[in-house]
């Protein structure tokens, strides 16, 4: 008996000391498994090595180089993404230009092929506009260090897009008085936010129609007249030149670049048919 019972305490102690020195001596490879677990393509934050045992700082390191090779080559595309868009600008400016006036001083007889290359450069500046928006987006320009009010920058936009031939005289915005809606953002980034998402609307519904932008103390809602969209389709429209049942022309990124831009503002985006308060419509709903 006095060895029974000592060795009867002895077993559920040694169990528990076993467990205890087993999580302590796996607790570096559980945190390195994390660490690995967090990297994607916004986080490419080396793997810390300091705190690591001796055996497994060769797997951290062959880890920081990987992300150091893949960093290399996503900021190699983003940079010929964004200086291809930008050098394209001006010579499909100038190209389009002059097919302009050329359209004016040609015969009847050529102006309906004249009249098409105008089209075709048209949606090719557009579309160059758009590769460089989503190259801003994948540098991860949302966030801010400082706060800055939105609605100005909501404003702005608005009325140059009211000034255009698409938008003028159909943009209604309904804001309370004195509204305002202060984050960390950048001004620019929610510009394109902004831009993207009334174009979106202007041009994938009926022509004069009017689209509502709603401001409060949490984001924005843009609704259009539009026909009704089922779920399928609506959770297809922010991956990239995905379009849905529509005869106009667009790229498909312009809700993929606004779907990523709100993603770095720790916001979201919502879309829904019909309405909110309608039996149809299109809304894009951020929440910021």
């Amino acid at each position: 008996m006095a060895l029974f019972f000592p060795i009867l305490a002895l077993i559920p102690a040694s169990i528990i000391a076993i467990i205890l020195v087993v999580r302590m001596t796996l607790s570096p490879i559980e945190g390195l498994r994390d660490d690995i677990g967090t990297k994607d393509g916004g986080n490419m934050v080396p793997v810390d090595e300091a705190g690591l045992p001796v055996e497994l700082r060769p797997i951290a390191r062959s880890v920081n180089l990987l992300l150091d090779r893949l960093r290399a080559v996503l900021e190699s595309e983003r940079e010929f993404t964004a200086n291809s868009a930008h050098e394209l600008r001006t010579p499909i400016a100038g190209a389009l230009a002059q097919t302009q006036r050329l359209l004016a001083e040609v015969p009847p007889s050529l102006s309906a092929r004249v009249g098409q290359i105008e089209r075709s450069l048209q949606h090719l500046g557009r579309l160059a506009e758009k590769l460089l928006q989503m190259s801003r987006a994948e540098a991860g320009i949302g966030v801010s260090d400082e706060k800055t009010d939105l609605f100005p920058v909501l404003q702005v936009v608005i009325e140059d897009i009211g000034r255009s031939a698409l938008g003028a005289g159909r943009i209604v915005l309904h804001a309370p008085d004195g509204a305002r809606l202060e984050r960390q953002i950048r001004p620019d980034a929610f510009a394109i936010v902004v831009r993207n998402l009334l174009e979106n609307a202007l041009v994938h519904s009926p022509p004069g129609s009017g689209v509502d932008v709603y401001f409060g103390s949490d984001g924005i809602r843009v609704v259009n007249e539009s026909v009704l969209l089922d779920q399928a389709t609506l959770a297809g429209l922010t991956r990239r030149f995905t379009r849905g049942p529509t005869q106009a022309a667009g790229s498909g990124l312009g809700l993929s670049i606004v779907k990523r831009f709100v993603e770095q503002m720790n916001g979201s985006l919502a879309l829904q048919s019909p309405a909110t308060g309608r039996l149809g419509g299109f809304e894009a709903a951020v929440h910021l």
